[in-house]
């Protein structure tokens, strides 16, 4: 991994992604995990609801709703040695009206 995951600070009910830097991996796999609870343990993400590319390089968030703040997100990559990101915060606040 050849840069740190970003933070992300967005609106409720838009939409974001993360993406590590991975230089010149041959054949990667990408496991997305989310801790809810301040980093204390983390789940595997699945498609479906706000997330889309679970087993990607980039994991998109469409729709966010204000409950993700303060979720932390990390990927998984493998390819013949597992290498854990770093851990991005994601700051959702109420939209100026």
């Amino acid at each position: 991994i050849t840069t740190a995951l970003p933070n992300r600070s967005i609106c409720e009910n838009t939409n974001t992604s993360f993406s590590p830097g991975t230089g010149t991996l041959a054949c990667p796999t990408y496991v997305w995990k989310v801790s809810t609870n301040g980093g204390a343990s983390y789940s595997v993400i699945s498609n479906g609801g706000v997330y889309s590319g679970a087993t990607t390089s980039t994991l998109n968030l469409t729709n966010v709703p204000l409950s993700y703040n303060g979720y932390r997100y990390r990927v998984v990559i493998t390819n013949g040695v597992c290498r854990d990101s770093s851990t991005a915060t994601l700051t959702v606040t109420t939209c100026p009206t």
